[in-house]
């Protein structure tokens, strides 16, 4: 059996009596950021209503306004992203699923923590996100105008979507284990766990990217919406087995 079925098996035996808890876990944290989105939507909508709808400045102050709200309330409410992977880190270890780890880091003692983490892990991310949606966002602009060959231009873009965030995906790989490593080592500030995570991954970035892509299948699957709510725990749940036994080796600490 390979290392990547071995994962999956362990991951479905984990989840074996925990779905409606990890379930409930995913559909509270994508709630949790669809009532931020419609708070600073209306927000933003409020600058541009009624008799300030014709007004240039109002209308330049709304598209300034709103993607800064976003990231501002997306990343105020990030902690819980956190702590939807302590729940799942921590079940990988003793297999029981406790959703009040989706709150850990709103703590006063963690918050500020985990949005060190979260700043940290954004800023290194956010210019090899953009030189690899760079593709995407110049074929974009160049055919957006264009009304011939609609399928061929929307076939040909969601084929460079999928390969820049393939390969966004393959660059994130060295933070791979930050997030399972402040659950493992809660003493560490944000560069401790993101210099060992670089370490724990040098040499390990191939067996967690087959890891990553033997769940392609599922995540074709996902295109129908339905499916999310079975992979999404799924391959959460392998991806934290997987960075346990990586961080735990790389400390030589066996159960």
């Amino acid at each position: 059996m390979s290392a990547e079925k071995a994962i999956r098996a362990q991951a479905r035996m984990t989840l074996k009596g925990g779905w409606l808890k990890a379930i409930t876990a995913l559909i509270a944290v994508l709630t949790v950021f669809a009532v931020a989105d419609c708070v600073y939507t209306v927000l933003a909508l409020l600058l541009i209503s009624g008799d300030n709808a014709d007004n240039t400045v109002n209308q330049v102050i709304f598209y300034i306004t709103e993607p800064t709200l976003v990231f501002a309330v997306s990343f105020l409410l990030s902690p819980v992203f956190n702590g939807y992977v302590r729940l799942y880190y921590k079940a990988s270890v003793d297999g029981v699923y406790h959703i009040e780890d989706l709150i850990y880091y709103f703590s006063k003692e963690h918050y500020r923590s985990a949005l060190a983490v979260n700043i940290r892990f954004i800023i290194r991310m956010l210019l090899p996100t953009v030189v690899c949606f760079l593709p995407v966002i110049i074929f974009w602009a160049v055919f957006m105008k264009s009304k011939e060959n609609i399928p061929l231009y929307a076939l040909c873009e969601f084929m460079l979507t999928v390969l820049s965030s393939l390969l966004t995906v393959l660059w994130s790989l060295r933070y791979f284990a930050v997030f399972a490593a402040a659950v493992e080592f809660e003493y560490m500030d944000a560069p401790e766990l993101f210099k060992l995570s670089k370490e724990i991954m040098r040499g390990n970035t191939g067996t967690v990217s087959r890891l990553i892509l033997s769940f392609s299948p599922w995540l074709l699957l996902c295109m129908t919406v339905l499916p999310v709510i079975y992979v999404a725990p799924y391959m959460t749940q392998a991806l934290c087995i997987s960075s346990k036994w990586l961080i735990r080796s790389r400390f030589e600490i066996y159960d």
